[in-house]
């Protein structure tokens, strides 16, 4: 439960980091935080 909690917290972080590199017209730099943020989503699946 807390690692499913911590993980999922990262992976937010990283996604509102990388929304926010988007917005700031930095598309690489988006691409490259969305890109972690999809990666703790398999994080995440693989918990148990």
């Amino acid at each position: 439960m807390i690692e499913q909690l911590i993980v999922g917290a990262t992976g937010l972080g990283y996604l509102v980091v990388g929304i926010l590199q988007w917005a700031k017209g930095e598309p690489s730099n988006g691409m490259i935080w969305t890109g972690y943020a999809f990666a703790q989503v398999g994080l995440w699946l693989n918990l148990k």
